[in-house]
């Protein structure tokens, strides 16, 4: 059986932005898009014990926080930096 290992994650935080670029891959430039979107973002509490404590469990060792500007909220971005991995492992 073959093993594998995850040593890094890519999470997309949100696809909210204050601006709207074209050439966007995160779809932010999209207003429906961002709107659907943002009915199904998680919170800060829900990404600490969903997202960074199934990280920690299986080993991930660099989180790469992506999104639309994630910073719109800067409460949520220095919540998040806060919990990190080194809460969880």
């Amino acid at each position: 059986s073959q093993s594998y290992s995850f040593n890094n994650l890519f999470y997309e935080v949100t696809r909210r932005c204050n601006l709207a670029c074209p050439q966007c891959m995160a779809g932010s430039a999209d207003p429906v898009r961002v709107a659907e979107s943002v009915e199904r973002e998680l919170s800060v509490d829900e990404i600490e014990r969903h997202v960074l404590a199934t990280a920690s469990e299986i080993g991930i060792g660099t989180i790469t926080w992506s999104g639309g500007e994630f910073i719109v909220e800067p409460g949520e971005v220095i919540s998040l930096l806060n919990i990190g991995l080194p809460r969880h492992g």
